[in-house]
Formats: structure tokens, sequence, C-alpha cells
């Protein structure tokens, strides 16, 4: 067992009664590894998923006397074997998870795979939801639609988000252990796939497709008038109306958050939509 000694290097000797034997071995005494921050916080239990670790004292073999650019730092997850991490700095390593079954894992950085940093910073591992649908499965490139992507199982404590194409990862709000919703950003127009991360780096193995389709253009309503109770048919003439890309829905006023304003669409054709207001009967088919 080592004494207490000042970083750097020692000389290791073996004593054999009133004799010491000197073999020109050396040790070498470093400080204690510390680990402060993890990024993501958040990992699949696939595995496989790459992990910043931020902290103070990492080294590599070539600090240690050794040959330059050899792992000299080491990762450990709960239990699990201790595997090689890739050096950064002295203030950063990289770890690549391990699969594991849904836990709350201490990621620990050794630099001999004995002793261990013992910062007790957790990583979350948890099952990547999968995707059943998505609905509506098409919207404005304009970007602003609120998109619910069914599937799951999604935790309540994990940070959920959608990825559209090469954009950004944008944030999600969990619905229900079998839904969660993002606010779209916009988008060429055009066919994209939709992926869900868990923790805004990884991402979900099987995408679904989402169209980004041109905004509609509203050039004539008819009437331009109608009564105050609602109920009066409506009929508004427009460009780029498509079919099959689910429901419209149309505000009076510019107030879409008011219920009794909403109205939903009606039987389209061509380029031209018909609907009526929340107060009257469903929506008849235009001519």
């Amino acid at each position: 067992m080592t004494p207490p000694q000042p970083a750097g290097f020692a000389a290791l000797e073996l004593l054999d009664g009133s004799a010491t034997t000197n073999f020109g071995n050396q040790f070498h005494f470093h400080p204690r590894v510390k680990v402060s921050l993890l990024e993501p916080t958040f990992a699949s239990t696939r595995g496989g998923e790459l992990v910043m670790v931020n902290g103070k004292h990492f080294m590599q073999f070539a600090e240690l006397g050794e040959m330059p650019y050899k792992v000299g730092t080491f990762c450990s997850l709960g239990t699990l074997a201790v595997e090689p991490a890739h050096f950064i700095s002295s203030a950063l390593v990289i770890c690549e998870t391990l699969e594991h079954q849904k836990a709350d894992l201490a990621l620990e950085i050794s630099l001999n795979t004995m002793d261990k940093s013992f910062s007790r910073i957790q990583l979350h591992l948890r099952d990547h939801p999968s995707i059943d649908a998505i609905e509506p499965y098409g919207a404005p490139a304009v970007g602003g639609a609120v998109i619910t992507v069914s599937g799951g199982p999604f935790d309540r404590d994990v940070p959920y988000g959608c990825k559209i194409g090469t954009l950004g990862h944008v944030a999600g709000f969990l619905l229900s252990p079998s839904q969660t919703a993002c606010v779209l950003p916009s988008h060429v127009p055009g066919f994209v796939p939709l992926y869900v991360t868990q923790n805004w780096h990884d991402v979900s193995e099987a995408a679904v497709t989402f169209q980004y389709r041109e905004p509609a253009v509203v050039d004539a309503v008819m009437p331009a008038h109608g009564l105050t109770q609602g109920g009066d048919l409506v009929r508004r003439f427009s460009q780029r109306f498509q079919n099959g890309l689910g429901v419209l829905a149309y505000a009076w006023n510019g107030v879409h958050a008011v219920g009794v304003s909403t109205v939903a669409s009606g039987w389209q054709q061509g380029g031209n939509i018909a609907c009526r207001g929340a107060n009257g009967l469903p929506p008849l088919p235009g001519r």
C-alpha cells in the first residue's frame, strides 16, 4: 500500500532486512482525478453513445512515462467493465457507453483501472423511445406547427426533443407515457426525416417522413360578411390547398386560441375550401 506522497515520480525499492535493493523502478504519484460535469446526462440503454466528461487531473500514458498517444484514462460506469477513454485534455475525456438496462449509474474516471474518481456524477440510462406515428404528417414550411409523436415509452424525467432533417434539435414537451410533442422550425418545402432524441445528441434508430409544404395563400373570401352568432358557410378561394395533409383550421379575427372563433375545414376541391363557424352546422361540400 502506497504512503502519502506529493505528485511526481518516486523510486520503488525493495527492502530485505537491513539491505536495500534498487531495481530502477519508478512509481508515479498523481492527484486523484475528479469528474465535475457530464454532457449529455442521459444515454440510451442500447450503448454505443459518446459522453463528454469534464473534470481535472486527467492524464495520458505520455505523462506517465509511457508511449505517447496511448490511452491512459479509463471510464468506469457503475459496475460495468472499465473501458479506455478518449483523452482530449487534462480537463476533458470522452467515454463510450456500454449496453445496460435502465438505471442511474455513476460515471467515474480512473488512471490505472483500480483507483476511481468517486465524484458520483450520474449518467441516466433510459430505453430509447420508438416512433409509431406522427400527427400531422405535413405542415407549412414557415414553421411553428405542433407535431405529436406517438410511440414511447416516454419517461417524465427525460428532456425529449425532435430532429428534423439536418436541422438542429428542437425541444419537446411530454404529453403522456406514449406521446410527446414538438414545435417544428421552418424548413424549405419537401420531405424530410423526423427523429426523436432523449439527450439532444443521439437520435432514434428509425425515422418517419414529414412533409414541409408551401403555405396556402387566400385569394378571396365569399361572402365577405355574415351573422354574429356564426354558422355561415364561407368559401375561401386559395392556392396550394392540398388534400391528405390532415385537418386544416382557420382563425377569425386573427385569434386562433379562442375556441369559439376556430372553425374546421370543410370539403376541399381545386383551389377553394368551405368552412363554418364553431356555432354552426357541420361544413357542407363547396360547389
